[in-house]
C-alpha cells in the first residue's frame, strides 16, 4: 500500500474496459493514491457510462494533486462534458493544469457546459486544453471563447484544429483575445 499512496500517474494497460471503471473510481474515492498526478486514460474507448464513475470520484474531491487528466480518443460525448463541468467546480480540482479531451464526438452544447464551468472559475490554473478533433462547432468555440474572457485566465494552449466551425468561431475568439481573454495564451491551434 505505501508504494500505492506514493504514486504519482496512472496510465492504464490498453486491457482496461469501462467496466474496469468503477474499480478504479473507488480506489481514487477512498484515497489509496493521495499523491496522484496525472490521470491518463486516454484511448481506453471508455465511453461516457465508462468514464462516469471516475469523473464522479474527481467531483467528489478524490486526487486533490490531480494536475492532468487524459481523456482523448475516448468516444467521449456531452454527458462526459456536464460531468466535467461538476468536476470542475469541485475546489480539489484548482491544481488542475492540463485536460485532453481530443478525439472525441463532443457537440457545442456539451462543450458549452463545461466552457460555463470554467468561466465561472473552474480549473483556474488550466494551462493546456486539448479539443481537436471532437467535432466542435460554432457553437461549442463562441463558449470556449466566451470562458476565456470570464476564466481560464492561466490557460497557455489551446487546440481546436480538426473541427469544422464557421467563421464565427473565430470572429469569436479573436473578438475575445482583442478583449483581453486567455491572457497567458502562447499558443492556439486552429483548423
Amino acid at each position: 500500500p505505501a508504494r500505492l499512496r506514493a504514486t504519482r500517474r496512472i496510465h492504464p494497460t490498453p486491457a482496461l474496459r469501462a467496466t474496469d471503471m468503477a474499480s478504479l473510481a473507488r480506489l481514487l474515492d477512498c484515497g489509496a493514491v493521495p499523491s496522484l498526478e496525472r490521470l491518463d486514460l486516454s484511448g481506453k474507448s471508455l465511453g461516457d457510462e465508462g468514464v462516469r464513475p471516475v469523473l464522479d470520484a474527481l467531483a467528489r474531491g478524490a486526487c486533490p494533486l490531480l494536475r492532468a487528466l487524459g481523456l482523448g480518443h475516448d468516444e467521449l460525448g456531452d454527458a462526459s462534458c456536464v460531468a466535467l463541468a461538476a468536476m470542475a467546480a469541485h475546489p480539489a480540482r484548482a491544481r488542475l493544469e492540463a485536460l485532453d479531451l481530443s478525439q472525441n464526438a463532443l457537440s457545442g452544447s456539451g462543450v458549452a457546459a463545461l466552457a460555463g464551468a470554467l468561466a465561472r472559475g473552474g480549473l483556474p490554473r488550466l494551462k493546456s486544453l486539448q479539443l481537436y478533433h471532437t467535432h466542435l462547432d460554432t457553437v461549442g468555440v463562441e463558449a470556449v471563447a466566451e470562458s476565456g474572457k470570464r476564466g481560464l485566465r492561466a490557460l497557455e494552449s489551446l487546440s481546436l484544429h480538426g473541427n469544422s466551425f464557421a467563421t464565427a468561431g473565430v470572429d469569436a475568439l479573436a473578438d475575445a483575445l482583442r478583449g483581453g481573454a486567455f491572457p497567458q495564451l502562447k499558443r492556439l491551434v486552429l483548423p
